[in-house]
C-alpha cells in the first residue's frame, strides 16, 4: 500500500468511506470493504485506524451502525485494558463521547447493537473504561429504556447485571 504517515492524513475520509459497504452483511460489497478496512488497519497503526472509526462513530449518524458491527466483529475479547488501548484510543473520552452518541441514536437498530458491544466489550466490573467513565456511561445508558423496546430494556439489563 503506501506508507504510514501519508495514509494516517486521510485515513478518517477513507473510513467514512468505506463504512457504509458493511451496513448490510449480507450485501455484495461487504466481504470486499471489509477486507479493505482490515488492509488499512494494518497499513497504518491500529491505533490510528480505531480512532478514524471512534471519530466516525461519534460524528456520523449515517455510518453508526456499520461502525458498529465492525467493532463488534474487530475489538478484541478477554484482553487487559492496557492491551485494549490501541483499539480505544481515548477510551474515556473519544470512546465514552461515541459510544454515548450511539445510545442517543433515534435508531432502536443501531441502540440494540451499542448494547450488544457493551455487553461484550465494556463490562461494568472493570475494563478499558476507567471508574467515572463507566459511571458517565451507565448515566448515557439508562435512557435507552423510554423507548420502550423489550429487546432494548434485556440488553441494558443485561449490561447492568453483568
Amino acid at each position: 500500500m503506501y506508507g504510514c504517515e501519508r495514509g494516517n492524513r486521510c485515513l478518517s475520509g477513507l473510513v467514512l468511506g468505506l463504512l457504509p459497504g458493511i451496513e448490510d452483511a449480507g450485501g455484495e460489497f461487504y466481504a470486499p470493504v471489509l477486507k479493505l478496512l482490515d488492509r488499512f488497519c494494518a497499513a497504518t497503526s491500529a491505533s490510528s485506524f480505531y480512532h478514524a472509526l471512534w471519530k466516525a462513530l461519534l460524528i456520523s449518524p449515517h455510518v453508526r451502525m456499520a461502525a458498529v458491527n465492525y467493532l463488534a466483529a474487530r475489538l478484541p475479547r478477554d484482553q487487559s485494558p492496557a492491551q485494549l488501548q490501541e483499539y480505544l484510543p481515548e477510551a474515556n473520552t473519544l470512546v465514552l463521547h461515541a459510544l454515548g452518541k450511539v445510545l442517543a441514536d433515534p435508531n432502536g437498530l443501531v441502540q440494540r447493537q451499542a448494547l450488544e458491544l457493551l455487553n461484550s466489550h465494556f463490562p461494568l466490573d472493570g475494563g478499558p473504561l476507567d471508574a467515572a467513565a463507566r459511571t458517565q456511561l451507565v448515566g448515557l445508558a439508562i435512557p435507552v429504556v423510554r423507548r420502550r423496546e423489550v429487546s432494548l430494556t434485556r440488553r441494558l439489563t443485561s449490561w447492568l447485571l453483568g
